[in-house]
């Protein structure tokens, strides 16, 4: 569990010294606590005693940061399970998939429908947040020419799908300054694509549908590896067994009983040939429990503006 005010204020130096812009250091300690600020506004605090609260106070869910800039769409660092203990801070993204093996023009459609589905409520623009382009051609050029294509007409940050390495080089060595999230590393592939994320300094899916036990036991591999910015996926299940395994991996992070499964998750709305109505009411059950990228099919206006709603009332602090 994170340390409490009391708790962190014992490690402070109790000067009083107001460096932090707070009268006191107990009011700074209460403030960090609730992660309303940084650690770092306390410029007196010891090297021993830094080490010791970064270490005790660490988020138990890792805040992720997929893209750059206005765009960048920040995941994880949740602290709760249920809303209205305290609140959820992060949306989760919601993402279009693009295959590369569709032709310019129905890319070009696709990429409209996105710009279509953008709508304002109460002073807040509700949207897309990521682009998912996936090399099903399984050809590089194929890959690196969609790829192009809608760099030239979006500028949503991306997720990189290829079970092949060195096309996500050669697509990471022209998109690597944006930070995609690179999909995916698998038991079968896990060293080289962990040494890509380390590389071009992007985060890294972890993928695998067999099970919560291997999929911790993937992103323990990658953690010792030396990647940190994580995102966990467990496949494409039925919608219980997922809705089941997303809320034991919440548990699992907050009690810290896990730390390789305190990282955000990412789903599929539903499996490949799924109605966009179902796909709907997937979305909508993974934007309440406790999905932080879901990856959608389709964007039919109609689909995505209750989608919008929901994410923003669910995400809109309770005690506000």
């Amino acid at each position: 569990m994170a340390l409490t005010g009391i708790q962190i204020y014992k490690h402070l130096p109790r000067t009083n010294c107001k460096d932090c812009g707070l009268p006191t250091c107990l009011a700074f300690a209460m403030k960090l606590s609730q992660k309303q600020v940084a650690l770092e506004a306390c410029p007196h605090v010891s090297d021993e005693a830094k080490a010791l609260l970064a270490e005790e106070s660490a988020p138990p869910i890792r805040l992720v940061k997929i893209g750059t800039g206005e765009r960048e769409l920040k995941i994880g660092d949740e602290t709760v399970l249920f809303r209205h203990e305290k609140t959820f801070y992060h949306p989760p993204g919601l993402t279009l998939l693009i295959e590369d093996n569709w032709s310019d023009e129905k890319i070009a459609d696709v990429l409209a429908q996105v710009k279509e589905a953008s709508f304002e409520r109460v002073g807040q623009k509700l949207e897309f947040s990521l682009l998912m382009l996936i090399n099903k051609s399984g050809d590089k050029d194929k890959f690196l020419a969609a790829l192009e294509l809608i760099q030239s007409r979006c500028d949503l940050p991306l997720v990189l799908s290829s079970p092949d390495a060195a096309t996500l080089e050669a697509a990471l060595s022209s998109t690597a300054s944006g930070r995609p999230l690179i999909y995916a590393a698998t038991e079968a592939n896990y060293t080289g694509f962990a040494a890509l994320a380390k590389k071009y300094n992007c985060p890294l899916a972890a993928a695998d549908d067999r099970g919560l036990d291997k999929l911790a036991e993937l992103a323990e591999k990658l953690m010792k590896l030396g990647v940190k910015d994580i995102v966990l996926d467990p496949g494409v299940q039925p919608l219980g067994r997922s809705l089941s395994w997303l809320t034991q991996i919440r548990r699992a992070a907050l009690k810290k009983t896990c730390k390789s499964l305190g990282f955000p998750v990412m789903v599929f709305a539903g499996p490949e040939g799924i109605s966009p109505m179902e796909e709907a009411q997937h979305a909508a059950v993974y934007i309440m429990r406790y999905a932080s990228v879901i990856v959608l099919r389709s964007a039919e206006a109609w689909k995505m503006l209750p989608l919008f709603t929901l994410r923003l009332n669910i995400y809109t602090d309770p005690q506000q």
